[in-house]
């Protein structure tokens, strides 16, 4: 979930949990939305650089990972489906 300028990360699986807070740069609403956590973990270690910008709408829609600073020759985006889950 985003919560103003912080990602809160949550993490379930059948080996355990896990939760961490990162400060980001924000704008837009709060929202929350949940993804594969392999999926996502892939595709932010494929991005070249140190940064990444993460684009959003909706719970609903999909999302774009984008290398904030590529490297050399480099256009990736990497598009996502978030996961339905219970309240």
């Amino acid at each position: 979930s985003v919560e103003g300028n912080i990602l809160k990360l949550n993490a379930v699986s059948s080996v355990g949990v896990s939760y961490d807070e990162l400060e980001i740069e924000h704008t837009g609403d709060d929202i929350v939305i949940s993804f594969n956590n392999r999926n996502l973990i892939d595709s932010v270690k494929s991005c070249t650089g140190k940064t990444i910008r993460i684009e959003l709408s909706t719970p609903l829609f999909s999302i774009n990972i984008i290398p904030v600073d590529p490297g050399e020759n480099s256009e990736d985006i990497f598009f996502m489906m978030p996961v339905r889950t219970r309240d």
